[in-house]
């Protein structure tokens, strides 16, 4: 498969971005990570600068990243047009990176706090995975509902903009699943508890082991224009 038919929905999230902000001179993402989201949003803007506090290997990079803390932005007053997060924003000091976002950004900057839903699965694959997903539940991190709906109740001294529905949606096999979900950190948290996974019940729910599905989450979050 090409990537576009096993992925899509990153780039029609940025477009949707990009699109609020009145000027595309500087765009930063905060808590970048691998900074994915910065490499789709880098055509779009002057600039694109990705930070995090503690970037990953340059070979793992989509996009460079700069080590630097979301609460203590290198940028000068009113110089930034678009700053956003992605599942990030509760590791920050929130009201330290507010104070910074309303310095940073200039009059009608766009600011945003974002994050993925609960993934979506076809009836099949939920009925295969639910004694799995049972046994990772209680390993969440207390504030996953918060961030799950998309940092509900979060303010900022701005306009706030309602968001359109956007997705992330891949084509998976169980397989190229289970790998994703290794990523997850309940079940990170569930190995190191070194608990005994059940068995996804695959015939049970009549699920084809090699065929791929999608699999989908909704970008979720609170966007405002200062």
């Amino acid at each position: 498969m090409t990537r576009k038919q096993t992925q899509q929905g990153p780039a029609d999230f940025v477009r949707w971005l990009a699109a609020l902000c009145l000027r595309r001179t500087l765009c930063v993402e905060c808590g970048a990570g691998r900074a994915e989201l910065s490499r789709v949003l880098a055509p779009l803007f002057n600039q694109v600068t990705a930070i995090d506090a503690t970037p990953p290997p340059v070979s793992r990079q989509y996009h460079p990243v700069a080590q630097c803390r979301a609460e203590a932005l290198p940028f000068g007053k009113s110089s930034v047009d678009l700053l956003f997060s992605m599942q990030a924003a509760h590791h920050f000091d929130l009201p330290a990176h507010v104070d910074e976002a309303k310095r940073v950004l200039r009059p009608g900057g766009v600011f945003g706090v974002f994050s993925w839903s609960e993934i979506e699965l076809p009836t099949q694959v939920q009925q295969a995975y639910e004694p799995v997903m049972q046994a990772i539940n209680r390993f969440w991190e207390p504030e996953r509902d918060w961030v799950t709906s998309g940092y509900k109740g979060f303010a900022f001294p701005g306009i706030r903009m309602d968001m359109p529905p956007l997705y992330l949606t891949k084509w998976l096999t169980p397989e190229r699943l289970e790998l994703e979900m290794a990523s997850w950190s309940a079940v990170q948290a569930a190995c190191r508890a070194d608990i005994d996974f059940p068995e996804p019940r695959f015939e049970d729910a009549g699920l084809d082991q090699q065929a791929s599905f999608p699999c989908r989450w909704r970008i979720v979050g609170q966007v405002f224009r200062c």
